[in-house]
């Protein structure tokens, strides 16, 4: 009984020596242990899609979170894909920033927002593919995600790049990628970056994909205080001042700048901006109720710095909702 005993006892300690042993093994070669398959790339565009159909349903909360559960997925996709990154295919070019350094940029021309497209409110990211030649000049520009009435212009642009010239003696042309901004307010609306992160997360692009969802996410969380603030004030769809309470006055006014884009196109009229003014007289969750899309980002940001004496409530400040406009006209 003893011997028997003993051999257990032995044939456990030989088990766990071989365990450990064949885990420092998968250690020394870099095999991490088994875990959860990541989900597929259709299964990340599938809740992408959800998110949206939250934005869009007005659900905030339900959006943002389900974004942060992508965002923690994309996030471990791309650890993964570093950690094992993919062969090259043979016979592809490098591609700059991942196969191999990305190339000085000498000569980088913006592109030109194009006007009707400003003056119907078009915003939007594009993806540009492009072969960088042993000359530094771009070749082969292609759209990789569109937005149709702003493609033309976004190619235009970056065809005019200029990369430093490489003068090693293995020298060779190189595939890059660049995302391009149109954008007529400072801050771009969730659904241009949810397509934009679609995007990246179709071609398996997880790193750049944490970027726009990130951005989502803050965007998210920023909408859904304001709309708490503006719940907490009984109204949320904005109300004047009135009643008992004794309206704001005006301490400081600062004029908006009227854009040379809409001079040109010869845009005039109002834009109507809601927002919530605290105790300290500064208006804050401003949102346009009356657009002109050329004309709205700069109104918002003339109306974002002017200050007013708060309003008051049995001689104490409270935070109001208020409604105001900011008119261009041209002479």
């Amino acid at each position: 009984m003893a011997n028997r005993f003993r051999f257990a006892v032995v044939l456990a300690v030989v088990v766990a020596i071989a365990a450990a042993t064949a885990a420092l093994t998968a250690s020394s070669r870099g095999t991490a242990p088994q875990t959860q398959p990541l989900p597929s790339v259709e299964v990340l565009l599938g809740r992408l899609d959800l998110v949206r159909e939250y934005y869009l349903g007005g659900n905030l909360a339900a959006a943002r979170q389900e974004l942060f559960g992508v965002l923690t997925l994309v996030r471990e996709a791309r650890r993964a894909e570093e950690a094992q990154p993919a062969p090259r295919a043979r016979g592809r070019l490098p591609h700059a920033g991942r196969d191999v350094e990305m190339p000085g940029l000498l000569h980088r021309r913006e592109p030109e927002y194009p006007i009707e497209a400003a003056r119907n409110g078009i915003t939007g990211y594009i993806v540009v593919d492009f072969v960088i030649a042993e000359s530094g000049e771009v070749r082969d520009a292609r759209i990789a995600h569109s937005v149709p009435e702003l493609d033309r212009a976004a190619l235009a642009a970056v065809r005019e790049w200029r990369f430093a010239r490489s003068h090693a003696q293995n020298a060779t042309r190189m595939t890059a990628t660049t995302v391009l901004t149109f954008e007529l307010r400072g801050e771009a609306p969730p659904t241009d970056e949810l397509d934009l992160a679609r995007c990246l997360v179709e071609r398996a692009d997880y790193a750049s994909a944490e970027t726009p969802i990130s951005r989502a996410i803050a965007t998210l969380a920023r909408a859904m205080s304001c709309a708490a603030t503006r719940s907490a004030l009984g109204d949320t769809k904005g109300r004047a001042v009135k009643g008992t309470v004794q309206p704001p006055e005006k301490t400081r006014d600062v004029k908006p700048v009227y854009p040379a884009a809409a001079m040109k196109a010869k845009v005039m009229g109002s834009v109507t901006i809601e927002g919530v003014m605290g105790t300290t007289g500064r208006l804050d969750c401003l949102r346009v109720l009356k657009s002109i899309p050329l004309l709205d980002q700069v109104a918002l940001d003339a109306v974002s710095q002017w200050e007013f004496m708060p309003a008051l409530l049995a001689g104490e400040p409270v935070p109001v909702i208020i409604t105001v406009q900011t008119s261009f006209t041209l002479k």
